[in-house]
């Protein structure tokens, strides 16, 4: 069986920031250095918010494949 999991960050499909953010706080401490409030998502581009997370890109993709898990 096929599972996925979408984010849809500007709310289209479903409300599904505060899950993700839940997530980065969640895993945060394997992934990103700080959390950030959902305001401050928001007003922010995908990059522009996971450096303010202090996510290094290049570890963007282990954090999706431990999402898989």
């Amino acid at each position: 069986m096929r599972r996925n999991l979408f984010f849809d960050f500007n709310g289209t499909i479903a409300d599904t920031l505060s899950l993700a953010l839940e997530f980065f706080t969640v895993a945060g401490p394997r992934f990103c250095s700080s959390p950030i409030r959902t305001d401050e998502f928001k007003r922010l581009s995908n990059k522009e918010a996971l450096a303010a997370m202090g996510m290094m890109p290049e570890r963007f993709e282990e954090l999706v494949a431990d999402l898989k898990t």
